[in-house]
């Protein structure tokens, strides 16, 4: 841990010293758990924003950027008194950071009423750009659920499983995805026919794993950070490996679990936005960049999401400097005194290439992408079944219709 955060200190003075002496800096806040759960996690965010920063000189939009990396150790309280920091004490332009929903719940609480633009690249609570959208935000990963309503209709269609249980970490991440994907796959034809909830603070999964419904078609599970291996370990330890197929959502097999799980994690089926399996050249060039930087290193979703954060900012300011005239130096006032537009230029903007392939904002300030079927055919290898390309956060429903219900939770869908 203490390597971590080191190195996260390091990043921060090295993207400092990139700032011409004398020119105007973007200062961004970036408020990640460097402690915790996700703490490797969010050191490879770090690395994310650092390696694109690298790669084009220090600047996004022909601006130089000093990042400012606060640990939030993963603590509600502790995000919103780091933010305030932030804000206060550094003056930073707009917030970049937040990678858990609890995060960015805790972060707007602060920028909204500040009027402050606030931009995730990871952090997926639903309702952020759903039905308390604040026009000073937006996301640039997915909704927590965006993913599972997919795939939830895809299980159904495809792998015609009928009934299956639900475990998922016990927060608004694991209730907004399993709830996606009971959603998704109970208006396909399925049943849900049992949820279990684990707290951050489990470390001992085989309690949760003995009290799984035998009698299902299939297990989903969508659980975070170091519980992802615990988990899968104690799936196969009771045997359930070889008897129910374990499905899931984005972390259940994402590249950091496939190297911490090993073959705990063989046959999985997943759904994900990204993955190193994925053959396309935008990808495999990020890949073996970051590994060139990181010391052979697999980049997961997590420095990827940073990664693309920093293309998609860098493209948003030059488009719109290139369109209104605006100078460099003009770029960190003009998005402190008016975030709305700083906003709306990121919506606006599209990305045809990325390593997670076509991008572009809804009117909800939320990415359309594509999104991946993947199984794990090896250790710390999965393979492509099928892609989904244009994935939106209402699903096949209309904004109005998907809005008219409540945010996914523990209690609904019931």
């Amino acid at each position: 841990m203490v390597c971590v955060v080191a190195a996260v200190s390091l990043v921060a003075l090295n993207l400092a010293a990139g700032a011409g002496a004398g020119a105007v800096t973007l200062k961004i806040g970036v408020p990640l758990a460097l402690t915790g759960p996700i703490a490797e996690q969010a050191g490879e965010m770090v690395h994310g924003y650092q390696l694109y920063l690298n790669q084009h000189g220090n600047m996004l939009g022909g601006v130089p950027v000093k990042l400012y990396i606060e640990d939030t150790q993963a603590d509600p309280a502790m995000v919103i008194a780091k933010t305030r920091k932030l804000l206060s004490s550094d003056h930073v332009d707009f917030i970049g950071g937040a990678a858990l929903a609890l995060e960015s719940l805790a972060v707007i609480q602060v920028t909204a009423p500040r009027h402050v633009a606030f931009i995730t690249p990871m952090s997926s609570a639903d309702n952020l750009t759903q039905r308390k959208l604040v026009p000073t935000f937006a996301r640039l990963n997915m909704t927590s659920s965006q993913p599972n309503l997919y795939f939830g209709q895809w299980v159904y269609q495809n792998l015609h499983y009928k009934r299956v249980a639900v475990i998922a970490q016990d927060y608004a991440y694991g209730w907004e995805s399993a709830g996606g994907f009971q959603y998704g796959f109970e208006k396909s034809g399925g049943k849900v026919v049992q949820k279990l909830f684990a707290p951050f603070t489990v470390s001992d999964y085989a309690p949760f794993v003995r009290q799984l419904n035998a009698n299902v078609d299939a297990v989903y599970a969508i659980l975070v950070g170091a519980h992802v291996p615990r988990f899968e370990k104690a799936y196969n330890q009771f045997g359930l490996g070889g008897k129910i197929p374990l499905i899931g959502g984005p972390d259940i097999a994402d590249e950091d679990a496939l190297q911490a799980a090993g073959k705990d994690a063989v046959g999985i089926t997943i759904i994900h936005e990204y993955s190193k399996d994925t053959p396309a050249a935008a990808t495999q060039a990020f890949i073996e960049a970051w590994q060139k930087a990181y010391g052979g290193q697999t980049p997961s979703y997590w420095g990827e999401s940073t990664y693309t954060a920093a293309h998609w900012i860098d493209e948003a300011l030059t488009n719109y400097r290139k369109k209104t005239g605006m100078s460099a130096d003009a770029v960190p006032g003009w998005i402190v005194k008016n975030p709305e537009q700083f906003i709306s230029a990121i919506v606006d903007t599209k990305l045809a290439v990325t390593p997670r392939g076509p991008l572009a904002m809804d009117g909800y300030h939320n990415p359309i992408n594509n999104l991946y079927i993947f199984k794990v055919d090896k250790p710390n290898h999965k393979t492509v079944l099928a892609t989904i390309a244009g994935a939106n956060q209402f699903w096949m429903e209309s904004p109005e219709q998907f809005l008219s219900h409540p945010v996914f939770s523990r209690d609904f869908p019931q």
